[in-house]
């Protein structure tokens, strides 16, 4: 199954508001925190980072017992601008032991355990974080979800996704492509079919996701619905050859020689081998297709005359009682000089004698020496040997 790349978005909220704006934050804050926090907000507007962690940090050291959320929130967000992520995280993390149902901490924190890749930490905190949303935040609960599938932790990471699902219609593209790939790798064959085909329904343009539908359908030995989502992606979209020998690859396993040698047909270019037509002209004659399948055979003998194209072409002209071409054919045949050119005389008797050429037939039965295909040349001989005699009577 092609792989499903999982992104995480860090979700940082910079809270750059002047603190005396509400009577809230007056209730909370001493007029020596809102000094503090103020100039620490100007320093970071001004994107003095450094500034602002001296400060903030300064004031967190002189009084260890500060409580206010938004110490915690601008000293981790200045630590992060200057990509200090464990400093960041640490200062979270205080806030969100003295703060533990702020959001914004805990989000923070989330998306920091995530770029630290503490995996299971980060699901566990995003979880947390969709539980202190309100309204609640849907997409915090995908991000717990791909934390913990980064963990490898599945049945956590499914268990939030079925609870996502569940909560919030329509879902969004990415959550259930994250729930196929969980499904999946937990061999839970039946709910990636279900979740792909209502990912589908949806998205019924998302080609690799009609592969990966034919994949699963292989997997489960339904070939026929295989070959039906195969189809349908390589309808969505430029195709290569290699996909449409997969395809015929399919259809010649499911006994449909016909469709076979259409796709196979497709995957030609304009650089096709002998091999490539070959491949083409057999699915053609599996087909009964015989015009078609010496058209390709024709292709792949006017690039290398073997041996072999050249009995496969006399035998398809017999089969379709073309005996004077079939003659051609197998002369031709002899000049190559073939270790053995029994095979030859003997094809071409029997063209002779569908001919009722009655003297050539044994001409070319007589150049038939090797124990191999004696017994059928005595064979013909026997039978025609009475005509001969009367042609002879009467001369």
């Amino acid at each position: 199954m092609q792989a499903i790349m999982i992104r995480c978005t860090a979700l940082f909220f910079f809270l750059f508001f002047l603190v005396p704006c509400t009577s809230h934050a007056k209730d909370k804050l001493s007029f020596a925190q809102q000094k503090v926090l103020y100039e620490a907000q100007q320093a970071i507007e001004k994107k003095d980072y450094a500034q602002a962690r001296k400060m903030l940090s300064s004031y967190l050291a002189e009084h260890p017992d500060t409580q206010p959320a938004l110490f915690f929130l601008f000293l981790g967000n200045a630590c992060y601008e200057q990509e200090d992520v464990k400093a960041a995280a640490k200062w979270y993390r205080l806030g969100l032991d003295k703060n533990p149902e702020n959001l914004f901490l805990c989000r923070n924190l989330a998306a920091i355990q995530y770029d630290l890749e503490k995996f299971s930490e980060a699901g566990r905190l995003f979880e947390k974080a969709y539980g202190l949303s309100d309204p609640r935040q849907h997409p915090l609960l995908y991000q717990s979800a791909a934390a913990f599938y980064q963990a490898q932790q599945l049945d956590q990471a499914q268990r939030i996704l079925t609870r996502l699902l569940a909560e919030k219609t329509p879902p969004r593209r990415e959550w259930l492509v994250l729930m196929i790939q969980v499904c999946y790798e937990r061999h839970d064959t039946k709910r990636s079919l279900q979740y792909l085909e209502s990912f589908l329904e949806s998205y019924p343009w998302e080609r690799t996701y009609w592969k990966i539908l034919a994949g699963i359908r292989m997997e489960k030995e339904q070939y026929s619905q295989a070959a039906s989502a195969l189809r349908t992606a390589l309808a969505l979209g430029k195709t290569t050859s290699q996909e449409w020998r997969e395809l015929s690859s399919l259809y010649f396993y499911m006994n449909a020689p016909l469709q076979g040698a259409k796709c196979l047909e497709k995957a030609l270019s304009p650089s096709a081998s002998p091999k490539d037509y070959d491949a083409v002209a057999r699915g053609y004659l599996l087909a009964h297709r015989t015009d078609k399948g010496l058209h390709y055979l024709d292709a792949a003998i006017a690039a290398e005359p073997t041996y072999t194209r050249l009995m496969l072409k006399a035998k398809t002209l017999m089969g379709a009682r073309r005996f004077s071409d079939a003659i051609l054919v197998l002369e031709k045949t002899l000049t190559l000089k073939p270790k053995s050119q029994d095979e030859s005389y003997l094809l071409m008797a029997y063209c002779a004698v569908e001919q009722q050429e009655w003297k050539q037939a044994a001409t070319w039965l007589y150049n038939v020496k090797s124990d191999k295909f004696r017994p059928y040349a005595k064979s013909i001989k026997q039978a025609i040997a009475p005509i001969l005699d009367a042609i002879s009577s009467s001369e």
